[in-house]
């Protein structure tokens, strides 16, 4: 998004295949994306959630980005206003792999439900985590994490 004046200026196209930031588009008249919006699809996500799979009380972590915390934001609302709680909220860096600290406090918690604003390859280091902390609730993830590679990579624990 911060290129996006730029390629306005130019009147180049700025194709973005997987970008599902809300302000994705909004950047110009040259800004396109096939990505489901965020401002959808976080919302749908917590309904999901909550109405479907009756969780009411959710620890929620997420990529410290502009685009992990937009999700983030968005799925917490609907979620609380849905009638969960968010029982702990945490950040991370999108190249971290150790999630100890946080699976910690998240599992101190005692959520029903964790819900990841992760990239396949984040999501499944902290379900594998989280499963060997022996935080054995149900996992519920964005889209971002939609891969088959989430499967090969988390095994087991997704």
């Amino acid at each position: 998004m911060a290129a996006s004046p730029i390629y306005e200026r130019g009147k180049l196209v700025q194709f973005g295949f997987t970008n599902s930031h809300p302000d994705f588009t909004k950047g110009g008249q040259f800004m396109f994306s096939t990505a489901p919006n965020q401002a959808d699809d976080a919302p749908f996500l917590a309904g999901y959630t909550v109405k479907d799979l009756g969780k009411k009380k959710l620890v929620l972590l997420h990529q410290n980005t502009d685009w992990g915390k937009t999700t983030a934001d968005l799925f917490e609302g609907k979620a609380k206003e849905l009638g969960a709680q968010i029982v702990y909220r945490d950040a991370y860096l999108p190249d971290e792999k150790d999630f100890k600290t946080i699976i910690t406090k998240a599992r101190d918690a005692n959520p029903d439900g964790l819900a990841l604003m992760s990239y396949y390859t984040d999501a499944a280091l902290i379900a594998q985590q989280a499963r060997a902390q022996g935080l054995n609730v149900t996992i519920i993830a964005n889209g971002a994490s939609y891969s088959p590679k989430f499967i090969e990579l988390g095994g087991e624990a997704v």
